[in-house]
């Protein structure tokens, strides 16, 4: 009898550890999806404001010449800006977008890591673009930062200002960091550093980068 009790209580207490589980995974799944979402819709709206800011420059007139065409204008690519530039959308703070041309993934990135704001973007979290010196955290969400788990040395990755000026890095490295070496990731001497959890959560993937030569 008391086999058949310790046996009916192993049996239940599996039932209810794999019912957890799939709750768990249950409840992981959507928050992806969301985090996804909101990534893409904020995306959205930061790439319109990128381009309604594009501006046209009117050629400079010297003075008449053979040619006395009336005055035209070209369009003018932006150049790298001086400051880190920050767009304010419902009460978060965006700094740009990270492209992986390889995977076809483009997220906004955020200003200040905090873990509400990583549940819809990945967050900069040391540096900064500018100073070559940025570190940018993100959850291994399928529709965030997973894709670095696939990523390999000498890929691209682009980061674009809110202003549409580009920076274009190559992956040098990729690295198992324990989540207690805190130097492995924001004391790298790398131009940029991507980096998120694996898929236990034990340990932290990092992707290190550095700008192409142009």
């Amino acid at each position: 009898m008391d086999r058949r009790r310790t046996g009916m209580t192993l049996l239940i207490l599996g039932a209810v550890l794999i019912l957890a589980a799939a709750v768990r995974l249950g409840l992981h799944v959507r928050e992806a999806e969301q985090a996804g979402q909101a990534a893409q819709e904020a995306l959205a709206v930061i790439r319109q404001t990128e381009l309604s800011a594009q501006t046209e420059m009117p050629v400079q007139d010297d003075g008449p010449t053979e040619d006395t065409s009336p005055e035209t204008t070209v369009p003018t690519g932006p150049s790298e800006p001086e400051s880190l530039e920050i767009f304010e959308l419902e009460g978060d703070d965006y700094i740009g977008w990270i492209t992986a041309p390889g995977y076809d993934r483009e997220l906004p990135i955020m200003h200040q890591i905090q873990e509400d704001r990583l549940k819809k973007a990945p967050c900069l979290e040391k540096g900064s673009p500018i100073t070559d010196d940025a570190v940018i955290s993100g959850h291994n969400y399928r529709s965030h930062f997973l894709f670095l788990h696939s990523i390999q040395p000498g890929e691209e990755i682009w980061f674009t200002h809110l202003n549409g000026f580009r920076v274009e890095y190559t992956v040098t490295r990729c690295d198992l960091v324990d989540p207690t070496d805190l130097a492995a990731v924001l004391k790298a001497d790398h131009d940029l550093v991507l980096y998120t959890c694996t898929s236990d959560g034990e340990n932290r993937w990092a992707v290190y980068c550095d700008r192409k030569e142009n």
